[in-house]
């Protein structure tokens, strides 16, 4: 299961959490669907060591709060020649390129690229909705965007910098 609460940061607050990004993950994500909150995408994570592909079936789980999106993951392995034939056919698609770190265990950090350079958010993970509701975070940063369009990329996948800029500016 999947309970995530997400914080919009600047570089200034990025940096005091990691102060160099050279050990941060390039990811690439393509949605293959997306409908009622259940999605299937693709994903390149660019490691150190060799790249990992993955294919991930995220599935809806209603909270009675409303307040937070629960969902199901179901994660595979694919190979990269699988990955390279997906993508070759979404050739229109503008995928969702970002810098990603592990934090700790529960907090992953990610510096969106491309369209989405000014966005800088941190995710927090959580086991149930009541820690979620109890979470203050420690770390210094500019906002909640848990349910917005900059806290969830598979709407993000569909802004132009300008609207992402336009989100941004209501912090």
């Amino acid at each position: 299961m999947e309970i995530e609460r997400k914080y919009l940061l600047t570089e200034l607050q990025l940096k005091s959490l990691v102060p160099d990004l050279a050990e941060f993950a390039l990811e690439t994500r393509y949605y293959l669907y997306c409908k009622d909150d259940n999605e299937i995408r693709i994903t390149k994570r660019a490691n150190k060591d060799s790249p990992i592909f993955t294919l991930d079936r995220m599935q809806l789980i209603t909270d009675e709060s409303k307040e937070f999106i629960v969902r199901r993951k179901d994660r595979t392995v694919i190979s990269e020649k699988e990955f390279n034939a997906i993508t070759s056919l979404l050739s229109d698609q503008n995928p969702v390129v970002r810098l990603h770190f592990k934090f700790n265990d529960q907090i992953e950090l990610k510096v969106y690229q491309g369209e989405r350079t000014a966005l800088i958010r941190a995710e927090v993970e959580f086991d149930s909705v009541k820690s979620a509701n109890e979470y203050k975070p420690d770390f210094e940063h500019s906002g909640e965007i848990t349910n917005t369009p900059l806290g969830r990329d598979v709407l993000l996948a569909n802004l132009s910098q300008q609207d992402v800029d336009s989100e941004l500016s209501h912090y």
